[in-house]
């Protein structure tokens, strides 16, 4: 397995996403991805920790591998009602809190 392929999504759109694929699929520039689930479990990506995708890429941490989001510019990140604010993502250490500018 691998990589998904990005999603269309037309610029400044919005995309909901329940998975880790969906959610990694949906990485781009100009969009707003919606996470429609109290916990998004990046350990259950396909590619977890070995591959990256046109906008990602894996970053081996001291506890685990770390999602890095690259290359994107208009990138928001939030949940769905009656989700948190900030959307839960586990383990804790895979949430993106990296970004690489483009």
């Amino acid at each position: 397995a691998g990589a998904a392929a990005p999603l269309e999504v037309p610029e400044g759109g919005e995309v909901s996403v329940r998975t880790a694929d969906e959610f990694l699929a949906a990485i781009g520039s100009n969009r707003t991805i919606v996470i429609d689930t109290g916990l998004l479990d990046l350990s259950t990506a396909s590619d977890y920790g070995v591959l990256g995708g046109e906008h990602y890429f894996w970053r081996d941490w001291y506890d685990g591998p770390e999602l890095v989001i690259r290359d994107v510019q208009n990138l928001s990140i939030r949940a769905a009602p009656p989700f948190p604010a900030m959307p839960t993502f586990w383990p804790s250490w895979t949430a993106p809190a990296s970004a690489y500018p483009v």
